[in-house]
Formats: C-alpha cells, structure tokens, sequence
C-alpha cells in the first residue's frame, strides 16, 4: 500500500518519526536512486562496449618499456 504524498513534500521534524509519509517518502527517493544508478549503469555498458580494446591507451605506450633480461651468470662471474 503506497501514500499519495503532496506536490513537494520534504519531511519535518514537527511530524512523527517515520510516519507512513516518512517511509513513503524514503521509499521513493530510494526507487529514484535506484533507477538513476541503473541508468548510470547501462550507460557505462554502453559506453565500454564502444570503446575500442584493441589499441592501448595512450599512457600506457609511453611509460612502457620491455623488461630487461637478466644474467644471472654474469651477475655471478662479476659479483665474485
């Protein structure tokens, strides 16, 4: 069972602590925020799906660099 609430209705602390229009009013703002945060979802989805994977970013094929090989027996030969 849902309340009608009025056009612009804001909670008062005159009112009762979560009165039916207290929850009704909750109620609402969370479904509102739900919805908004669905939408803001499916439009991150959308927009991932869009981009284009295969090319990498451009940060990232500045700061790479390959991996340098490792000696370990001229590390050994010369640590001695």
């Amino acid at each position: 069972m849902t309340i009608e609430l009025p056009e612009g209705y804001k909670p008062t602390k005159k009112e009762d602590y979560m009165s039916a229009q207290h929850l009704e009013y909750f109620r609402q703002k969370l479904l509102d925020w739900r919805a908004e945060l669905l939408q803001e979802s499916d439009n991150t989805i959308s927009h991932l799906k869009e981009e284009n994977w295969q090319e990498p970013d451009i940060n990232d094929r500045a700061h790479w660099k390959p991996m340098p090989r490792w000696n370990y027996a001229h590390a050994i030969v010369t640590a001695s």
